[in-house]
């Protein structure tokens, strides 16, 4: 199963590039106007009772996360934020008709990567200027996928324990996953909220903000006034 929290490190890496790239520029012209917190979470042993009960029944049946997972395919947006951890930030994902969108917030810095028609165009919202790239950075926006076709369905057919946990005083139920890993998957009803990972290391845990299949165009466009920089 593809590691989230890997993805969000990795968008934070690509789009880091962009305070340094920018930094480099000199302004050509202008377009055409167009708190962390950590979480308290009760106590996992609380629920192993309510795990083990609940482990046959959803082993029989299509488990929530996949019903999630399966849409974010071809065309979805998604913000999200990492909590508890040194390096958090917030990111928004957003994929269509071959376009690509990322946008993180990290420290009080904004910036944002686009890329459509073969263009790669690295944006600092701080200086209000931009930065165009013929082609694609292949290596970096090949693995902005959410989920491959392999661990979607390494989803599908996995057997997965179930229960209920409490983050910041709401009460979420949750799916759980074993392969690789442990990652659990926190929903109020069908809407997915929470995505935590745990290893020998410790937890990591992802905010799902927003999930849509449902994409603004105006996402990939250059915000109005902005500057063009050259080399």
């Amino acid at each position: 199963m593809k590691k989230l929290l890997s993805l969000f490190l990795t968008i934070l890496l690509v789009v880091s590039l962009v305070f340094v790239v920018t930094g480099c520029g000199k302004k050509n012209e202008q377009t055409e106007p167009a708190n962390t917190n950590t979480e308290n979470t009760q106590n996992v042993e609380e629920n192993n009772n309510a795990n083990e009960e609940n482990d046959a029944d959803a082993s029989a049946k299509q488990s929530k996360t996949y019903k999630v997972v399966s849409k974010l395919k071809g065309s979805y947006v998604m913000s999200m934020e990492q909590i508890g951890d040194e390096e958090t930030g917030e990111i928004t994902l957003a994929i269509k008709d071959g376009k690509m969108y990322m946008d993180a917030t990290s420290d009080g810095e904004r910036v944002s990567i686009i890329y459509k028609d073969n263009v790669t165009y690295m944006i600092s919202h701080a200086e209000k200027a931009y930065m165009e790239m013929q082609g694609k950075m292949e290596d970096e926006f090949d693995s902005m996928d959410f989920i491959s076709d392999e661990d979607l369905e390494e989803i599908k057919s996995s057997e997965f324990k179930t229960g209920k946990e409490t983050i910041d005083g709401v009460e979420y139920d949750y799916e759980e996953f074993n392969n690789e890993g442990t990652e659990r998957y926190y929903f109020i009803g069908d809407d997915l909220k929470y995505i935590k990972q745990l290893d020998d290391e410790g937890e990591q845990t992802i905010k799902i903000n927003q999930l849509s299949s449902e994409v603004d165009d105006s996402l990939f466009e250059i915000p109005a006034g902005y500057s063009k920089l050259e080399m």
